[in-house]
């Protein structure tokens, strides 16, 4: 299945979109960037409509995806996939220990959740040290064109700009629209 398949998660306009919560350029460069990578275990953290899980899965066929959201039951496509599991739970209170020993280190984790600081900041201090060396970090709703709608995702970023983590243990990627890629060295 390619891109053009999965196009109709998406309607014009952030107000109208269907099931993703990612634009259609966001979307296009996660499904490019999954694709890049040779069977990815793949995290994404906030499933909301699944919209994005969806994109995640048919990019990655052969792959794993696991998303962790509080809610579930919102879910509004079919997950499908025979290795796309959706889990139940606060990303935060995940035992990740655990977790790796059941799985393996993470290639691209996809942080999509509570837009609070505490939040943002708590899965980035959880699930980070899970992304192997090599893999990929991306923060959705980190820059918005037009207004700043979750200053705590930029906030964020910019603190580990200023403790140096980025670049000194994160390479950041110029990525698209609302997105913020990070690539762990």
């Amino acid at each position: 299945m390619g891109f053009e398949d999965i196009v109709d998660l998406w309607q014009c306009g952030v107000k109208s979109r269907k099931v993703s919560r990612v634009n259609l350029e966001e979307g296009a460069y996660l499904y490019k960037l999954v694709r890049s990578l040779s069977e990815p275990f793949i995290v994404e953290i906030g499933t909301k409509f699944g919209g994005t899980t969806k994109l995640l899965q048919e990019a990655n066929p052969l792959g794993v995806v696991v998303s962790i959201d509080l809610d579930p039951s919102t879910i509004k496509t079919k997950l499908d996939g025979e290795k796309t599991y959706t889990v139940k739970a606060n990303s935060a209170e995940v035992d990740t220990d655990l977790f790796l020993k059941e799985l393996q280190e993470v290639d691209l984790l996809f942080i999509d959740g509570d837009h609070l600081l505490p939040g943002v900041k708590g899965d980035w201090d959880k699930w980070s040290p899970t992304v192997k060396k090599g893999g990929h970090i991306v923060f959705h709703d980190c820059y918005l064109e037009k207004e700043v709608k979750y200053k705590t995702v930029i906030d964020l970023i910019e603190d580990l700009k200023q403790r140096k983590v980025i670049d000194e243990e994160y390479e950041e990627v110029k990525a698209v629209a609302s997105l913020c890629h990070l690539i762990k060295k």
